[in-house]
């Protein structure tokens, strides 16, 4: 038990370590030295979550519906229709969320060009040229599909971390459960587990921009991360006396909601992370070879430390 209740602490300074690190590194971004460690945690980041919808959450899910307590499933590829099911989930909310933002956009634009028409009939009562209306007008542009560009930004980031959150809660209350040999290597691979997943979310969390309450809103945002697996351990701890991980309702339930875990970070890793970062993103588009061979070997290398986590945990 003391054990188990100094792992709260411990997840909960690894988990602030990993989020709050390319924060405090965007902070310095114009620094040659701090952009390539931020473009490093990124790339190393996505990775990590990718690894962890596939190979951990994905294995793990199977595995609860595979138990014999279950008796065998009548249907045996119910973990993997789950899984599509989160795939779904998230990309309705993403596809919604996006037709919002570009509806607003859309409408916001109209009015700024029924404004601009109707300062061009009233060209005698107005001072400014016609040019310089034109710049002004083209500049108010630009920052229009900038904010809806960072909105949508936003949108992405929050439903990355809704499904980050979303399984970090139940991988606390499966640790606090877990008693013998079993506990101390599953806490170790869960502390390297949070920082490296934590470096991928605040890689995200650091390139957003508020107009109001920017700072109160990004500790918000990496503050849930941190306490997040913590309160599921604390969750556990309360649950531990009646509690059976072997019963049929606690593996359907598991396993319904890592599986779900992993549909929504398998949907957010791909086409939130890598599709941004590796085709509509201008940077890697252009990027030199070095800069190409960097993030392809951070991504991998992402992967590969959590697929040897994942065995231990």
């Amino acid at each position: 038990m003391p054990l188990h209740i100094a792992a709260v602490f411990i997840l909960l300074v690894a988990s602030a370590l990993g989020i709050n690190l390319p924060i405090a590194l965007h902070a310095f971004k114009e620094q040659k030295a701090f952009k390539w460690a931020l473009f490093i945690v990124q790339h190393f980041g996505t990775g990590v979550i990718l690894c962890t919808a596939i190979v951990h959450l994905i294995f793990s899910a199977i595995h609860k519906f595979d138990d014999d307590c279950l008796d065998g499933l009548a249907y045996k590829q119910t973990p993997a229709a789950i899984v599509l099911a989160g795939v779904y989930i998230v990309f309705l909310f993403d596809y919604l969320g996006g037709r919002f933002n570009s509806r607003k956009q859309a409408h916001d634009e109209a009015l700024r060009k029924e404004s601009q028409n109707d300062a061009n009939c009233n060209c005698d009562m107005i001072s400014v040229s016609d040019s310089v209306k034109k710049i002004q007008y083209d500049a108010e542009s630009t920052r229009t599909n900038s904010e809806a560009a960072m909105k949508q930004l936003k949108w992405e980031v929050l439903l990355l971390e809704g499904g980050i959150l979303f399984h970090s809660i139940i991988i606390g209350v499966a640790l606090s459960v877990s008693t013998g040999e079993s506990f101390k290597p599953y806490l170790i691979a869960l502390v390297f587990h949070q920082m490296f997943e934590g470096m991928g979310l605040g890689s995200r969390i650091s390139q957003l921009s508020f107009e109001r309450w920017h700072k109160l809103k990004i500790f918000i945002m990496s503050f849930a991360f941190s306490i997040d697996t913590s309160l599921g351990i604390i969750i556990g701890i309360g649950i531990k006396e009646t509690y059976s991980p072997r019963s049929k309702s606690a593996l359907i339930a598991i396993g319904t909601i890592t599986a779900l875990s992993a549909g929504i970070l398998l949907y957010g890793s791909l086409v939130e992370l890598v599709a941004n970062d590796w085709f509509r993103s201008p940077e890697m588009q252009y990027a030199g070879r070095f800069k190409t061979f960097i993030g392809i070997s951070m991504l991998l290398l992402g992967s590969l430390l959590m697929a040897v986590l994942a065995y231990w945990a």
